[in-house]
């Protein structure tokens, strides 16, 4: 007769991780991409969670603000599957792109609040140009959603290790700075996004000197992510 074969509450955790894995390795299902939904009007919010939230549920918005209490996540799946380091080296790309952008912008409206300076008052030449300016910044936006997709992925794997002998182990370790390395990034990221000023409303010598201060808040807060992220390391599934 053939022994009973008991399963424990280890060897179902790392079956469900290994199911996990091989489905984001063939599919890339699981490696969704995740989207945030707001509680109050049901719209997708990728970029700007904060700030949508204080102008269009302003009765709602608490301090401190949680991406949490205001927001619920669904998963789009991904085309093709892409390891998690591709992943986010693409994701940083895009932060790099942007803080350039950001530094450009800087810049010129530095270069315009000199013009103000030396030619008070505005003329319509430099209030088109700040117009134009402004425009461009308008379409800038930073894409947290990707950390948090790594995030929530890392978080999950060290999870399902700890309280079984895998905590004791190298791979164990290694996933844990891994993760905090990602929360690390994830928080720059939402600094950064909770930093991004508003255009003023006048364009007066002093309201663009806050917004520049501002914005160059945000580019050490993306430089710092970016720093960061070249600390990552993901460790293979069976390494």
């Amino acid at each position: 007769m053939s022994e009973k074969i008991v399963v424990t509450d280890e060897m179902q955790k790392a079956a469900q991780e290994h199911i996990r894995e091989m489905e984001v390795r063939l599919f890339g299902s699981n490696a969704s991409r995740k989207l945030n939904i707001c509680k109050y009007c049901n719209q997708t919010i990728e970029h700007k969670r904060e700030q949508h939230i204080r102008s269009q549920h302003s009765d709602n918005y608490k301090e401190p603000y949680s991406v949490k209490d205001h927001f619920t996540t669904n998963w789009k799946p991904r085309p093709k599957y892409q390891s998690r380091a591709t992943r986010l080296e693409e994701a940083m790309k895009a932060i790099e792109e942007t803080k350039t952008i950001l530094e450009g912008i800087k810049e010129d409206i530095e270069n315009e609040i000199t013009g103000i300076i030396e030619e008070e008052p505005s003329t319509p030449e430099s209030i088109a140009k700040l117009n134009k300016i402004f425009e461009v910044f308008g379409r800038q936006s930073i894409d947290t959603s990707e950390i948090e997709s790594l995030y929530d992925e890392i978080d999950s794997w060290v999870g399902n290790m700890e309280g079984t002998a895998l905590e004791n182990t190298q791979k164990y370790e290694m996933l844990n700075d891994c993760r905090d390395n990602l929360e690390t990034v994830k928080g720059n990221l939402e600094s950064a996004e909770s930093d991004m000023p508003e255009e003023p409303k006048e364009k007066s010598v002093n309201a663009l000197s806050e917004f520049s201060d501002a914005l160059d808040s945000v580019i050490n807060d993306l430089q710092e992510a970016i720093d960061n992220a070249s600390s990552i390391e993901f460790p293979g599934m069976y390494g």
